[in-house]
């Protein structure tokens, strides 16, 4: 089977390419990124869904290899940005970023089992043409997850093709950078990770900056990039 990436790839991002990885309720940090190496998986290990099968949200892990999460990025100047095809077509995916979150509810039901909202199948990110709304920033430290569900009457096999672009990233320290950044007079690609809820991450003792609210004045900039 041959695999594209053409629906994807105009969002990866190339060697001096700025991106802004936005923490809700805190701010935004900014990158530069130095490298980037892209890494094709294909993934297995989730197993075989008999129907109307649930599987509560959990990590990539492999098993032959005693590996927790395949997708813990474990360098501070790392940025994982993940895109995934499914297969089966009829497959739904969910997203708990991190682990214990779930993402893309609606307000009125905040919940972690199958529902007719907040999924992604393999007819919108086939597994042989992943969609770019399957898009996923995952910085130093955070694990992400993922529940599935087999709506049909018999059992499934689920197969993944995960395509990671890992960066080699710096972060930014300079303030006249931040300042155009906020104000978009300069291009970076924003990214707001998980979705609209905080959550908890040691922002300081990973890069030692705290992050930057949008609206940030000029000396709100210089004292979050201060070192302490």
């Amino acid at each position: 089977m041959t695999i594209s990436t053409e629906r994807i790839e105009h969002l990866f991002l190339k060697e001096n390419y700025l991106l802004g990885l936005y923490f809700p309720g805190d701010g935004l940090v900014s990158f530069r990124v130095l490298q980037r190496e892209s890494i094709p998986y294909m993934y297995d290990e989730i197993g075989t869904l008999t129907a109307d099968e649930w599987k509560e949200h959990a990590r990539l892990g492999i098993a032959a290899e005693d590996i927790d999460n395949a997708l813990w990025v474990g360098k501070k100047n790392h940025i994982y940005q993940v895109f995934y095809g499914i297969k089966p077509s009829a497959i739904k995916s969910y997203l708990g970023y991190p682990l214990e979150t779930p993402r893309r509810n609606l307000d009125v039901k905040n919940v972690a089992s199958k529902e007719e909202y907040g999924y992604i199948d393999g007819r919108k990110s086939p597994y042989d043409d992943p969609s770019p709304e399957t898009e996923i920033f995952i910085p130093y430290g955070i694990d992400v997850g993922f529940a599935w569900h087999n709506p049909l009457t018999y059992a499934e096999k689920v197969l993944l093709f995960i395509h990671v672009n890992r960066y080699y990233v710096n972060v930014i320290r300079d303030v006249d950078l931040i300042e155009k950044i906020l104000a978009r007079r300069i291009e970076c690609r924003i990214a707001t990770l998980g979705g609209l809820e905080r959550f908890e991450y040691p922002i300081r003792d990973t890069w030692n900056v705290d992050a930057v609210p949008l609206d940030a004045a000029r000396a709100d900039i210089e004292a979050a990039v201060r070192r302490k």
